[in-house]
C-alpha cells in the first residue's frame, strides 16, 4: 500500500513539474507574440489558466492573424454596438408581448362577463315571454314554457332542435 502511495506522489510531483514547465512555456511564447492578446489568470483552485480562443488549439503557436488588429477592434465594436441593439429591441419586444398578454387577458375576463349578462337576458326573456303566454289557457302555457326554456333547473343547455326537411318543389 505504502509502495502504491509514494509512486502516486512521485506522479504527482512529475506533473506538477511538467505543468510548470508547460506554463513557463506559455509564457514565453505570450511574452514573444505581439500579435497574441491571451491574459495569464488565476483561477479558482489557485492553478494558472490561458483565456484564449484558441485554448484548446494545436495551431495556437502558430497563428498568425491575417486581418490587422485595428479592422479587428473596429469590427469587435461594431458588433457589440449590434448585439446592444438587438438585446434593446428583444426588450421592447418582451415588453410590448407582456402588454398584448395583459390585452388579451382583459378581452377574455370581458368576453366571460358578456357571455354571463347574455345568459341573464336570455333567461329574463324566456320568463318574459312565459308571463305574456299566461294569458292564454294556464296549463299549456305552463308545458311550453317548460319545453322552450333552456334554462330549465337541470338543463342549462337547450337540446338542438332537429334538421328542418327540405318542401317539396311544388309545395310552398
Amino acid at each position: 500500500m505504502e509502495a502504491r502511495l509514494s509512486s502516486q506522489e512521485e506522479e504527482l510531483r512529475r506533473l506538477q513539474s511538467e505543468n510548470e514547465n508547460l506554463h513557463k512555456s506559455v509564457e514565453l511564447q505570450r511574452l514573444g507574440s505581439p500579435t497574441c492578446h491571451c491574459r495569464s489568470e488565476n483561477g479558482q483552485n489557485g492553478f494558472g489558466r490561458i483565456d484564449s480562443a484558441f485554448e484548446d488549439d494545436e495551431e495556437y503557436f502558430s497563428h498568425k492573424p491575417s486581418i490587422p488588429i485595428q479592422t479587428t477592434r473596429q469590427e469587435c465594436d461594431r458588433l457589440q454596438e449590434r448585439l446592444s441593439e438587438e438585446e434593446q429591441r428583444a426588450d421592447q419586444l418582451k415588453l410590448l408581448l407582456n402588454q398584448k398578454l395583459i390585452e388579451f387577458n382583459k378581452l377574455q375576463i370581458t368576453l366571460s362577463k358578456q357571455t354571463k349578462e347574455m345568459i341573464e337576458l336570455e333567461k329574463s326573456y324566456l320568463q318574459l315571454q312565459c308571463r305574456l303566454r299566461k294569458g292564454t289557457s294556464k296549463p299549456v302555457v305552463a308545458r311550453i314554457c317548460s319545453r322552450t326554456s333552456p334554462f330549465n333547473s337541470k338543463n342549462l343547455c337547450p337540446k338542438p332542435s332537429p334538421p328542418a326537411t327540405p318542401q317539396p318543389n311544388g309545395v310552398s
